[in-house]
């Protein structure tokens, strides 16, 4: 964690969207304490509330599109291939697809608040071919409530 309060404290709005672009595939980086953080730095006023809300929604934005595209370029060879590298077995994986195929758009949304899944729901979605159309509006919708809620805790919370 020290990292990530050093890095946005030193680059700001850059390594908010740097780390959370990473963050979305999986990458470890402790996406909501980078969150809280960044309320905390607005609160303090070393940053600006509206901009850093901005910058982490389209950081995750970024990403999980980013994750959809090779979930449905990829297909899931890629997870056959390389989960036990991002440590998710095949079953696990099977039944985050079921999840969404009998949930639909709104277990996208909700996907982005459960760690673990989250990292997975946009390369599922992909996979299965889930309409791009319901992707952007269910995800980014999930995207912008998750970093709104956890960026204002921080903001709010932070005294």
């Amino acid at each position: 964690m020290e990292f990530v309060t050093d890095f946005v404290t030193n680059y700001g709005y850059l390594a908010i969207f740097l780390l959370l672009l990473p963050g979305t595939f999986g990458i470890p980086i402790p996406d909501e304490l980078l969150l809280t953080f960044t309320g905390y730095l607005a609160l303090r006023g070393e940053l600006r509330l509206i901009p850093a809300m901005a910058v982490a929604v389209s950081g995750a934005v970024l990403g999980i599109t980013l994750d959809y595209w090779v979930g449905r370029a990829a297909g899931a060879r890629l997870i056959w291939e390389s989960g036990a590298f991002f440590r998710l077995r095949h079953d696990k994986f099977k039944s985050l697809q079921e999840w969404l195929r009998r949930g639909g758009g709104w277990r996208l949304c909700l996907g982005y608040f459960l760690p673990g899944v989250r990292h997975w729901v946009a390369i599922a979605a992909g996979i299965t071919k889930f309409p791009l159309a319901g992707f952007t509006r269910f995800a980014y919708l999930g995207v912008l409530a998750w970093s709104l809620v956890y960026i204002l805790l921080g903001y709010f919370l932070g005294q």
